[in-house]
């Protein structure tokens, strides 16, 4: 409605401007012109081709075709040119002049096409090009008639060029032009195909709606189903909770039976101190009786009793030193053997602590992170359980609002055709 207006707007500006841009072309006209004034009949026609596009024209001939035809398969490649041209463009004067160009090559397209088409029998594919190609007459002429007015409303408060002007006439003439042919390319017999088809997707639209109406359910329906998706997201913490906690378990059993494997390993050099004690035990039991048969030979070699309390004062002397020395033995022994085994256990004790507290670490990143997502569950669903009613009126809403667009688009499209069909088949009746 409000392009209407415009195009009235700019319709109403252009007879107004016009006097104005005669009695401005007279005054310019020199003597010498004058004396150069052809006939009024070529006058007229000079003036007429100012004015007369391509579709009026029909005189180009086919070597003034257009290259490109709409009916060409590679057409698209054309107008993707001319959209990137568009795009480009960005000076006011340029693109005022790209856009006349192109709703005069769009006249052009339609002039040949008419031509090419002229005298054949249609068929439904040709009709249609020939109807897309008026449409984008209009579209192209709609287009640079809204660049020229912009935001005004107002006709008298519009300023354009002479050379606006006539490019402001030419798209009205463009645009009546495609009008006209756009409603002439509609026949009884595609409108009432197009209106079986439409009814078709407003049908399947609406089927559409019922299923999805369906499956939304009633509220003890809906309930049910929140309840059932809550507890399948509410399986599948548990069920990624137990994972990993098994997970962590099996790491941790791993790491305490490698532990275990090297404590034994540890274990061997207390082993090697234990037999380096009774090694020197050995030894000493072995010095111990040496000294006990030197003993018994000096004894029975002794004559009298004062060279045998002699011997027996040396053989305690020598045991007394034995003992000392296997004592000094065992103590030294005894005392590296604890500091090992405490140094191994203080060790094992540490390895062991920082494998129960990285055990322990994980379990509690997984409860954490296991009470974070139940926490998210909670509060995701609460709304939907407490404010039921509301969550479904949000959801019609939102299932409305999805198909009324769909569904006023076709009805409008089916009111069009009907129109055109209550307008053409009293014509063909008569």
């Amino acid at each position: 409605m409000k392009k209407l207006s415009i195009i009235f707007l700019a319709l109403v500006l252009v007879i107004s401007m016009l006097p104005a841009v005669a009695a401005a072309e007279e005054v310019q006209v020199t003597e010498e012109e004058a004396v150069d004034i052809p006939e009024p009949e070529e006058e007229a026609q000079v003036t007429d081709e100012e004015t007369v596009d391509p579709v009026e024209e029909g005189e180009a001939g086919e070597e003034d075709d257009p290259a490109l035809m709409p009916d060409s398969p590679f057409y698209f490649l054309k107008r993707f040119v001319e959209k990137i041209r568009l795009a480009l463009t960005f000076r006011q004067e340029s693109k005022t002049e790209l856009l006349a160009t192109l709703a005069e090559e769009r006249a052009r397209e339609l002039d040949a096409l008419e031509r090419k088409y002229e005298g054949k029998e249609l068929s439904k594919k040709q009709k249609k090009v020939l109807s897309k190609a008026a449409e984008d007459l209009k579209d192209y002429s709609e287009e640079l008639i809204d660049f020229l007015t912009g935001a005004e409303d107002n006709p008298e408060e519009l300023e354009l060029t002479d050379d606006q002007l006539k490019k402001m006439i030419k798209a009205l003439h463009y645009l009546s032009v495609a009008v006209e042919r756009f409603e002439d390319t509609d026949d009884v017999e595609d409108l009432a195909e197009d209106l079986a088809e439409l009814e078709r997707e407003l049908a399947e639209l609406e089927e559409e709606y019922l299923k999805e109406l369906e499956e939304l359910g009633s509220k003890e329906e809906v309930r049910q189903k929140i309840e059932a998706e809550y507890q399948k997201e509410l399986d599948e913490i548990e069920s990624e909770y137990l994972r990993e906690l098994e997970a962590a378990e099996k790491e941790y059993m791993e790491e305490s039976a490698q532990l275990t494997e090297e404590n034994e390993k540890d274990s061997e050099e207390l082993s090697e101190i234990e037999r380096e004690l009774n090694k020197a035990k050995q030894e000493y039991e072995k010095e111990s009786q040496e000294k006990y048969r030197e003993y018994e030979e000096k004894i029975a070699e002794a004559e009298d009793d004062q060279k045998k309390a002699e011997a027996e004062k040396k053989y305690n002397e020598q045991i007394a030193e034995l003992d000392k020395k296997l004592a000094e033995k065992t103590a030294e022994f005894d005392k590296k053997l604890a500091e090992e085994k405490t140094k191994f256990e203080d060790k094992f004790a540490e390895k062991t602590g920082d494998l129960e507290q990285k055990y322990n670490d994980k379990v509690s990143s997984l409860e954490q992170k296991r009470s974070d997502k139940l926490a998210e569950l909670e509060s995701k669903f609460a709304d939907k359980f407490l404010n039921l009613d509301e969550f479904l009126e949000e959801k019609l809403a939102e299932l409305e609002e999805k198909y009324a667009e769909k569904r006023a688009e076709l009805e409008e499209k089916l009111e069009n055709i009907r129109e055109k069909l209550q307008e053409q088949v009293p014509a063909g009746d008569e």
